[in-house]
């Protein structure tokens, strides 16, 4: 999570991400330079599912995060 995208009065949040569609539970094709668009206080309520996989970035030590899924988020971008 990149927190200087963070909108300190209205709470907006957005970023840029790249990462891997997911329909019906699969993965189906990486999607690169969308947009990820959502009030941080939204971002929060909608979590939906937290994975398994928590990976810490090695060359930033203790920075890390599973995969999560968050329902209703804007998304924008070429893919």
């Amino acid at each position: 999570m990149n927190t200087h995208s963070i909108n300190p009065i209205s709470g907006d949040y957005s970023v840029s991400a790249k990462g891997f569609w997911i329909e019906n539970g699969k993965l189906t094709y990486p999607v690169n330079e969308v947009t990820i668009a959502i009030p941080l206080h939204e971002w929060l309520k909608n979590v939906s599912a937290v994975a398994n996989d928590l990976l810490f970035i090695s060359t930033m030590g203790a920075l890390g995060s599973p995969t999560i899924r968050v329902d209703n988020v804007m998304i924008g971008g070429s893919g």
